[in-house]
């Protein structure tokens, strides 16, 4: 498909009705090199035409994730009514004090990481999102009412955690209330159960953030909500290496765990936020989880995760999912439906 004016001005006015952007409002667009400046101009162009009002702020590239924004940016990310970021996704800042006081001020928050052109017209333009909506609402009244989640896997993940009332973070790439905070492409449905109640064994085999796509399987072993082992080959010891490298003990703490549910993503990348959406893979986090979307209690220097892509899941016994396939029959219809 080419990647007309055109095609790019239909993608950005998708976008920003997820964003649930009104006439008169303030929508601040935060980007930086190497953004696709494709993208930058569509959204800006696109706000005016909502009858909205776009300011840009562009800084240098960071390349390290959650380095507070400077006090200007900072400034505007709280007095906006909506925030778009393009920036790569290793300058992140999910975790700052910046980010947190931009969502505790009621600004609005969708988020695009690393996007080109390409990958927004597929994302957005060409993404059904009645399907990722509906699963997220079905995910979300099953997890809503749970007492316990229980994960295992074929390669020998076995591990459970007491939900304790948390909220279910669902990110189907839609924001609609002061606060609310998403990234596109959609596709996460996530909980962050109570921290010192997760006991067991996890196995990752398709991912492990900062190693990569997994050669070899990596094993950890959790008592009480903490990593006391991590075994396996030589991804295993870059994993634990990137632990200890925090010097931080918080970073050991499960701090949640997500379902992907977007069908249009089928292959690992040696992105993350991508492959953690993607139709099937279960990720288990690790470190800050004190967000309003999780309610947890964890502040860490840091924060990655794991994925798997065979897991079993259920919730008070009832599987949601087998052997990395939503079996829950409401989603099955749903799924089937679109097709």
């Amino acid at each position: 498909m080419e990647i007309t004016r055109d095609l790019m001005l239909r993608t950005a006015l998708l976008y920003l009705k997820r964003a649930s952007l009104k006439k008169g409002e303030n929508l601040l667009i935060i980007a930086e090199p190497p953004s696709d400046h494709r993208v930058i101009d569509a959204f800006f162009e696109a706000v005016g035409m909502m009858g909205a009002i776009p300011l840009l702020a562009m800084t240098p590239y960071r390349g390290v994730q959650n380095i507070e924004p400077p006090k200007p940016l900072a400034a505007a990310m709280k007095n906006a009514d909506v925030a778009v970021t393009v920036i790569p996704y290793e300058s992140a800042d999910f975790y700052t004090k910046g980010a947190l006081e931009m969502l505790e001020g009621g600004t609005r928050m969708l988020g695009c990481l690393s996007a080109t052109a390409e990958m927004l017209v597929d994302y957005v333009y060409l993404h059904d999102f009645t399907v990722t909506d509906g699963i997220c609402k079905i995910l979300e009244s099953i997890m809503s009412k749970a007492k316990t989640v229980h994960i295992t896997s074929p390669e020998g993940t076995d591990i459970q955690a007491e939900i304790g009332g948390r909220p279910v973070q669902l990110n189907p790439g839609l924001v609609t209330r002061p606060g609310d905070e998403a990234y596109l492409p959609a596709g996460v449905v996530g909980q962050a159960p109570i921290e010192e109640s997760w006991n067991g064994t996890i196995v990752f085999e398709a991912f492990a953030y900062p190693v990569g796509i997994l050669r070899s399987p990596i094993t950890l072993k959790i008592r009480d909500g903490r990593i006391t082992e991590i075994t396996g080959g030589e991804q295993a010891q870059q994993f634990k290496a990137w632990f200890e490298s925090r010097n931080d003990p918080n970073i050991y703490i499960v701090c949640h765990y997500g379902f992907g549910i977007n069908p249009n993503l089928k292959k690992l990348s040696e992105l993350k936020f991508l492959n953690e959406r993607m139709m099937g893979i279960f990720d288990i986090g690790f470190g800050t989880n004190d967000l309003p979307c999780f309610m947890g209690k964890v502040r860490a220097n840091g924060h990655t995760d794991g994925l798997m892509a065979k897991a079993a899941v259920s919730f008070d016994s009832e599987y949601v999912m087998k052997d990395g396939k939503f079996v829950h029959p409401e989603i099955v219809a749903l799924m089937e439906k679109s097709k």
